[in-house]
């Protein structure tokens, strides 16, 4: 587990599975959360990364969607030993876009 500093805050990062990621690359996903967590009009993130006491995080694992392989972030605020996901994201590396999980739809909704 890694923290970096971000909005003023330590933002915590956790890698999910087996996969091997270059510190280049892990550097990119903490500035696409610190990127997401700042930009992002959901009234959950929105709520979380303006209180002082929240610990907000990002974890990330590489995953299968639809056939196109992304790599999976989720935001989450952590709570003592408990995390409660706030936010899934995909991200393409190949196409450098970012996804939204919308949960009622079940599909992924770019994120300008």
């Amino acid at each position: 587990m890694l923290t970096y500093n971000i909005l003023g805050k330590n933002l915590v990062s956790l890698k999910r599975d087996q996969s091997v990621y270059s510190e280049n690359y892990q550097k990119r996903l903490a500035k696409i959360a610190e990127y997401y967590i700042e930009n992002s009009q959901s009234s959950l993130v929105k709520f979380h990364s303006s209180k002082p006491e929240s610990a907000l995080g990002y974890s990330f694992e590489e995953n299968d969607w639809e056939g196109v392989n992304y790599t999976q972030i989720g935001i989450f605020n952590k709570s003592g030993s408990n995390m409660s996901t706030l936010q899934w994201l995909f991200y393409e590396p190949k196409s450098q876009k970012l996804y939204e999980f919308d949960l009622n739809t079940k599909k992924l909704q770019e994120f300008k």
